[in-house]
């Protein structure tokens, strides 16, 4: 165990001597966010704002279909079924209400499907634009740099830039944009609907809200500097590897094969270093999150039941809040990771905007 110990605090140690050695490259990262969204709107994706805005109504249609699977278990438990009420009930007579539940779950899937399709259909295009847009702008501002750029700038990082960043913009401009909006809408329209089934069953759920956000907050600025680190290190790696492959003759004939394999995988290492330190901190807010879930939902079926017992309220205001709390707290747990992950984002979106705004 004491083994194990140090061999976990000498992994940290190693750890933040390779953030502060890569945080000292001199890139520079600083900037307003908001700034840098702006110009990406502007610039890029305005002119396509009509297929945009349409792929968000659209998926704000499809975000509705889990609470109304919900709703329509309520009625199938309280108007269908009727448990806990102790009226008997007939096959025969309750067909008509299982036949209308059936027809929603029916519809809402249909509605699902096509919505989906028609989502993804529109954001497609804008990406592909994008892509082209990008780095067609970036390849234009190669051609025209002074060669003493390419002296302090490692060709692999440039790469990177033009490959690998571009497309990571292309992604968070669009399919993982309208994800994020996807869950705001299903967080705000799943506590409205459970406020309107039962507003102190939903006050409940309210209250850990906030511890999520809170977790967010502290773990944030770790995140963002292995995120930077990671992409430098990235890029590093890049340009060793250009390097050494147009120098592959020189590479053999200095008999330097042993050393550029452990150089390489020794950079591999410090990747995987800090992969799994941010691995270790979404860990932590995933476990963080899985307890505050576990404690809130029994917590709210406990007391759900207890007053269905009394006829306070219906069974199947106890089995919609059963339904709809884990939708609840994905979305929680959804936008907390995607917040961890927008921090890359931001710094990929810079990392190519600086090199637009490189001076000629």
């Amino acid at each position: 165990m004491k083994r194990l110990r140090a061999t976990l605090r000498a992994q940290g140690i190693r750890a933040k001597a390779l953030m502060t050695l890569l945080m000292k490259d001199s890139e520079g990262y600083d900037g307003r966010v908001t700034d840098d969204l702006g110009r990406l709107w502007e610039h890029y994706l305005k002119e396509y704002r009509w297929r945009i805005f349409g792929a968000f109504a659209i998926t704000l249609v499809w975000s509705t279909h889990g609470y109304i699977f919900a709703l329509a278990t309520r009625y199938l438990v309280d108007n269908v079924i009727k448990l806990g009420t102790g009226i008997p009930v007939t096959l025969e007579e309750q067909m008509p209400g299982f036949y209308l539940w059936a027809g929603v779950i029916l519809g809402t899937w249909t509605l699902v499907v096509i919505t989906q399709w028609l989502r993804d259909r529109l954001i497609l295009g804008v990406g592909q634009s994008l892509v082209y847009r990008l780095r067609t702008e970036l390849h234009e501002k190669l051609q025209v740099l002074h060669i003493g750029y390419f002296e302090r700038q490692e060709t692999g990082k440039l790469m990177s830039r033009v490959l690998e960043d571009v497309w990571i913009i292309r992604e968070w401009s669009t399919t993982h944009a309208v994800n994020i909006l996807a869950a705001v809408f299903q967080l705000l329209v799943g506590v409205g609907v459970a406020f309107w089934v039962n507003w102190q069953l939903t006050l409940i759920i309210i209250i850990s809200m906030p511890i999520y956000f809170w977790a967010f907050v502290q773990i944030r600025p770790a995140i963002r500097r292995l995120n930077i680190a990671m992409r430098r290190l990235n890029a590093g790696m890049y340009g060793r590897s250009q390097e050494r492959i147009g120098a592959v003759s020189l590479v053999k004939a200095f008999d330097q094969e042993r050393r550029e394999t452990l150089d390489f995988r020794q950079r591999m290492n410090n990747y995987v270093r800090l992969a799994m330190r941010v691995i270790n901190y979404q860990g932590g807010m995933v476990a963080a999150a899985g307890v505050i879930t576990a404690l809130t939902s029994g917590v709210v079926i406990y007391v759900g039941f207890s007053w269905a017992r009394i006829g306070r309220i219906s069974v199947g205001e106890v089995v919609f809040f059963m339904n709809v709390m884990p939708r609840l707290f994905m979305q929680i747990n959804t936008l907390s990771n995607v917040f961890v992950q927008m921090q890359a984002v931001f710094v990929v979106i810079k990392r190519v905007f600086s090199l637009l705004d490189e001076d000629v």
